[in-house]
């Protein structure tokens, strides 16, 4: 990469290749990957310094390859990316790359062709996020675990009348009243909106929340704090770290903080980064995070009717 090259500039690689000529064959070469570092430079800090640790969570849902005789053979594959990876990949170009799976014959029968594919899919995605990425193959007898029912929509608590009217973010919204004692918050917000800083295609999910602290965050400034991002044009993984750190800065450095979010899929694939810090062994978050990053599980929020 280039001194010049700014996070545009690499993420745009992927809008020069034509989709028709590139998805035909296995094409590693499509990856594009982008420093963690770089893109979240306008917050003034760096992935080795931020608190806590975290991961991205993808699915893709219309993977396909072939067995050795042809049989085309499907499933869903989960990808947990560390945040102690180096690289994000770009989500267009990660697209085309899965895609190029399609017409490889990969073993001689489903599970045998599926393990290949994501034992190769683990050494290029691990190669270019500088990382350990784990791959693995679902099905329909997958195990299959909920998160997140004990979470409270925030539109449903505040009043549904609120006023709402910045779109770009500022965490001057959010507002603080201390507390007497350690209380414990859990929200999320399911009309979480951004757009791509590409091609500003909108980015929908919800945002979920979770801090244990003597401050509170007023439930109004949340819900205008997670709307203001409606406008931003930013990947799915600097909204995450965007919000991280703004809650890491506004709370006590002691205090736990749990933050992700769930997006809706674009094409064949879905995201949800997380990030956390001082989550105690046997809490509910703990609970969740294992699920999470379990291979072979998928997991859902049975409440959350948008994902």
């Amino acid at each position: 990469m280039s001194k010049k090259e700014n996070v545009n500039d690499i993420a745009s690689k992927t809008l020069t290749y034509n989709p028709l000529n590139e998805v035909k064959k296995y094409s590693p070469n499509i990856l594009v990957s982008i420093p963690r570092n770089l893109s979240i430079e306008y917050l003034g800090v760096k992935m080795e310094d931020l608190p806590g640790e975290g991961f991205d969570l993808w699915y893709n849902y219309e993977f396909r390859c072939l067995t050795n005789n042809g049989l085309p053979v499907a499933s869903l594959i989960k990808f947990i990316f560390p945040h102690s990876t180096k690289n994000i990949i770009e989500s267009k170009s990660f697209k085309l790359y899965c895609n190029g799976f399609t017409t490889e014959r990969l073993g001689d029968i489903k599970e045998e062709a599926l393990s290949k594919a994501c034992e190769i899919m683990k050494k290029d995605l691990s190669k270019l996020a500088e990382g350990n990425i784990d791959v693995s193959f679902l099905s329909n007898k997958s195990e299959r675990n909920t998160v997140f029912e004990t979470y409270k929509e925030l539109t449903e608590i505040v009043d549904p009348k609120i006023k709402v009217d910045k779109y770009n973010e500022d965490p001057s919204l959010l507002e603080v009243e201390e507390s007497d004692k350690v209380n414990e918050y859990r929200f999320k917000f399911d009309a979480l909106r951004s757009k791509c800083r590409i091609t500003k295609q909108p980015d929908t999910g919800t945002f979920y929340l979770y801090y244990k602290s003597k401050k509170h965050i007023k439930e109004e400034s949340l819900v205008r704090y997670f709307s203001s991002f409606y406008d931003e044009n930013h990947f799915h993984e600097e909204i995450l770290i965007t919000s991280f750190t703004r809650f890491s800065r506004l709370l006590n450095e002691e205090d736990e903080l749990f933050t992700m979010g769930l997006y809706q899929r674009r094409g064949s694939l879905d995201i949800g980064p997380c990030h956390y810090k001082n989550l105690k062994s046997g809490s509910l978050e703990e609970d969740i995070i294992s699920k999470l990053i379990k291979p072979k599980v998928f997991t859902f929020d049975p409440n959350n009717l948008y994902r």
